[in-house]
């Protein structure tokens, strides 16, 4: 199998032999269990998915109202023309 001598190692435990009657023991999960973990894993990514769209709405809010801000006192501090206007 390998080319590599085994390990030397005193403190490793004898594995032995593979139990080959363990083989046979595996069950395929019920048709119901694979749902409801799919339905688990798609409720986590649901979640996920409006937390970040949350957040980023809020930023989005955030930064735009920032702008408008800044615009609104840009305007403000400029000084006035000749004609009156700002």
């Amino acid at each position: 199998m390998s080319d590599l001598p085994p390990r030397s190692d005193p403190d490793a435990p004898d594995t032995g032999e593979p139990v080959s009657w363990l083989r046979d023991l595996g069950d395929e999960p019920s048709p119901d269990f694979v749902v409801r973990v799919r339905r688990a894993i798609e409720r986590r990514f649901l979640a996920r998915d409006v937390l970040t769209f949350g957040w980023r709405a809020l930023a989005a809010w955030t930064m735009e109202f920032v702008s408008m801000l800044a615009a609104l006192f840009g305007r403000l501090a400029r000084p006035r023309t000749e004609e009156g206007q700002r």
